[in-house]
């Protein structure tokens, strides 16, 4: 019996996933250039989007493993009777197309939130210098002024 047809449908379902995935992935770098834009960098909130976009990206490598193994099966069938099944080339040419471009447009947002999360916590990092620094003058001068005892009044009221 001859299964290339459910194949096809296969690769094609397949490629959808990955688009739907890849629009997530795309809304997901949205809220992270939002919040790499925000006054105040919220930092735990940048890390669940991390998380989530990792997932995101095993799964987009389980549909490639899923959809190479099952082109390999279909491949030469495909190859060798193209008329057969040249709308279903066709829409996954245009989803594949759709897909690199999709991915390319990820990978410059990717590296442009690169940018902006490394600028933001250069300017935390810097902050919780100054902090410390600040902390550890203000430690010194307390320290210091411990240790300076008034026995004797410094000012003395001669009148009685």
């Amino acid at each position: 019996m001859d299964y290339t047809k459910d194949y096809v449908l296969i690769l094609k379902e397949s490629l959808e996933r990955k688009i739907g995935i890849l629009k997530q992935l795309k809304e997901y770098n949205d809220e992270q250039k939002k919040l790499c834009s925000a006054e105040n960098f919220d930092i735990e909130a940048y890390d669940v989007l991390v998380e989530k976009k990792s997932k995101l990206a095993d799964d987009l490598e389980t549909i490639d493993g899923g959809f190479s193994s099952v082109y390999d099966r279909v491949s030469t069938e495909l190859k060798e009777n193209k008329d057969k099944y040249s709308s279903d080339i066709a829409d996954m040419q245009r989803y594949i197309a759709l897909i690199t471009d999709m991915i390319a447009g990820i990978q410059a947002d990717e590296k442009r939130i690169f940018e902006m999360a490394k600028s933001k916590l250069d300017i935390r990092r810097k902050e919780v210098v100054a902090a410390k620094k600040s902390n550890q003058i203000a430690a010194n001068y307390y320290k210091s002024m411990s240790r300076t005892s008034v026995s004797d009044p410094q000012f003395m009221d001669k009148k009685k």
